[in-house]
């Protein structure tokens, strides 16, 4: 850690032991707001033959493939946090080589899609209301906070016969303290910071612990993590996995939180696993 990090860090522990609850406000409020590059990107990768779809009146969507008005194979992907669609720039392929139609959820504030507001239960908002436009999904695949929000949809009725979950944290309160921590916060800021984010969510995030949420679930399971990952912790992830019945798992190495969705290695296990 370089020397003018450290210092910063301890000017912030300084500032949220004196101002806890205000400290806690603050980053709340930074780690709710999506920043502008991320809400309409530029996104030039894809397919060309991409059809803009409508969700709802906030929710936007991206369809790739034959564009039949009625699939039998779709498959539905959702980027995480200030993710974009480009992301899936070698899954799409992938998956359209399987015969799949595609369609690429512009989440909350995301991409196309509008709302005053993002968080998991909003993405996971974002995902039921696809389910219900366009039906029955074969194959949904979701990364990061995307992952979180597929399984909050999927809590609450979305219906889909596989489920791959890229780089998901398996609870929200971890992933929280440890982005207090990476900034120095106070113990007592933390605890403002976690309450903060509960109430604007309108779920405790102790609550939001995926592992709970799929212990019975009977669909098949596909999970991926990289050991590097810095943005979610690699062993912990695993819960979810472990609760999942005859969830199949997969390890990388060197691909960190986002490189992971390109890797040739994890393209290939999700084209065998949806096949």
């Amino acid at each position: 850690m370089s020397a003018k990090l450290k210092l910063l860090r301890s000017v912030v522990g300084l500032w949220s032991s004196v101002t806890p609850t205000l400290a806690g406000g603050w980053l709340a409020t930074k780690f709710l707001t999506v920043r502008p590059a991320f809400r309409n990107p530029p996104e030039e990768f894809l397919h060309p033959a991409a059809t803009r779809l409508k969700v709802n009146d906030e929710i936007e969507a991206w369809r790739y493939g034959p564009q039949s008005e009625v699939s039998t194979k779709t498959a539905l992907l959702v980027h995480g946090w200030e993710g974009r669609r480009s992301q899936f720039s070698e899954i799409v392929p992938a998956l359209l080589n399987q015969g799949y139609d595609v369609i690429c959820l512009d989440p909350p504030m995301h991409g196309a899609s509008q709302g005053e507001a993002s968080n998991p239960v909003l993405f996971g908002d974002a995902i039921l209301a696809a389910g219900e436009k366009f039906g029955h999904f074969e194959l949904v695949i979701g990364h990061s906070l995307g992952g979180v929000g597929v399984v909050l949809a999927m809590e609450r009725g979305l219906e889909a016969n596989q489920y791959v979950l890229i780089s998901t944290p398996a609870k929200l309160v971890t992933v929280l303290n440890r982005v207090a921590e990476m900034i120095g916060f106070s113990s007592a800021a933390t605890r403002a910071f976690v309450e903060e984010i509960g109430r604007r969510v309108g779920a405790s995030p102790e609550k939001l612990d995926l592992s709970l949420k799929v212990a019975l679930r009977k669909e098949q399971a596909l999970f991926i993590h990289d050991k590097g990952d810095r943005n979610v912790p690699f062993d912990p992830s695993w819960a979810t996995c472990s609760a999942w019945p005859g969830a199949i798992r997969l390890e990388t190495n060197g691909f960190g939180h986002n490189r992971i969705l390109a890797a040739p290695e994890v393209v290939t296990a999700i084209a065998k696993f949806a096949s």
